[in-house]
């Protein structure tokens, strides 16, 4: 089996054991690998026959499983955070604009080059404009 160094497929494959990995902008090297395998009867059979007691390894069940424990571990952790630092965490940087936004305001604005008030970008997208 051949497959691209990107994606799902390279997670699931040992190189040159259980087959090739390729990089998957390089067409000459996919084009080698296949044709190299056709090629090579005995190789083919060695990679799929390690390929099989690899795969046999595995099941829906162990990597359901594992799926789940990864679940229950990012759990874990974050129960353990304080849920003060939790909220504090997310919600912190859309106070500290509103703040600068509010100070702005107090200033006296925004103000354009003739000293004019300019329109916010808030107001310019409330009223369908690009921002």
């Amino acid at each position: 089996m051949v497959v691209a160094n990107r994606g799902a497929a390279r997670e699931n494959m040992i190189h040159e054991i259980t087959g090739l990995v390729v990089d998957a902008r390089q067409p000459q090297d996919l084009a080698t690998a296949i044709s190299g395998l056709l090629l090579d009867r005995r190789r083919r059979a060695m990679m799929g026959e390690a390929a099989s007691a690899f795969a046999g390894r595995y099941s829906m069940d162990s990597a359901a499983d594992g799926t789940f424990a990864e679940y229950r571990r990012f759990l874990d952790e974050w129960a353990r955070v304080p849920r003060r630092r939790r909220r504090r965490r997310w919600t912190r940087p859309r106070l500290r604009r509103r703040r600068a936004t509010r100070r702005s305001r107090r200033a006296g604005g925004d103000r354009g080059a003739a000293g004019e008030h300019s329109t916010s970008a808030r107001t310019r997208k409330d009223a369908g404009g690009v921002s």
